[in-house]
């Protein structure tokens, strides 16, 4: 379904009539990182940080429609200790996605907008604890969100974003090898998840540098 809907909107966005903007490309991308820290009583602590960067690529359909694509890598770091024993949980992705960026001005420089984004990836994790080398496992995900979001023109040809918050269709796979040394012993995990993300994790900042069609300023 939700790859039915995201080719309703290419379509979309291709039948829109062109006006001034048609033919501008944007280049630039966008960077995410947080880190949490939960603590208690008992010395039991939990670090989490996440890092993604993604260059762009978008092409103006009509004044105020971009399609575009990119891709990225993302690294996940879960640092745990818990009854005075640690664990750790990594991951290194790598992703490609594509984009439908629909925008309305608000003022002459300020653009708000709404993004549409289908995202393919794929990695390895890695487990460890004390005394253990750890599990490695194999990662594919695909993610499907409308993320809302500014863009402010610093002059005509560069430009600054940011995004918050998300609504979101998550679903990924990971395949663990439990015995890594003889046998394979495959053991499965499955997420999934729809709903609203307000969390720090979708904050967004970003920028684009602006190349107007020829004859275009």
């Amino acid at each position: 379904m939700k790859y039915y809907f995201f080719a309703i909107l290419i379509i979309i966005g291709l039948s829109i009539q062109a006006q001034d903007q048609k033919g501008t490309v944007l280049f630039g991308g966008n960077f995410n990182y947080n880190n949490s820290t939960n603590k208690n009583s008992f010395s039991d602590k939990e670090d989490e940080s996440n890092l993604i960067i993604n260059p762009e690529i978008g092409f103006y359909l009509s004044k105020n429609v971009v399609l575009g694509f990119g891709g990225g890598l993302q690294k996940i770091n879960n640092y745990r200790v818990l009854n005075g024993s640690n664990s750790r949980f990594e991951a290194n992705l790598k992703f490609i996605n594509f984009y439908l960026n629909f925008q309305s001005p608000i003022r002459e420089r300020l653009k708000f907008n709404v993004s549409t984004n289908l995202k393919r990836g794929w990695g390895e994790s890695k487990y460890s604890n004390q005394g253990n080398s750890g599990l490695k496992g194999d990662i594919k995900e695909i993610e499907f969100k409308f993320q809302p979001g500014l863009m402010y023109f610093v002059n005509n040809r560069f430009a600054i974003t940011v995004a918050y918050s998300s609504l979101l269709y998550y679903s990924g796979t990971e395949e663990i090898d439990r015995n890594p040394t003889g046998t394979k012993d495959i053991f499965k995990n499955k997420y999934e998840e729809v709903g609203i993300n307000l969390g720090l994790n979708t904050f967004k900042f970003g920028f684009v540098f602006v190349f107007p069609s020829k004859g275009k300023d």
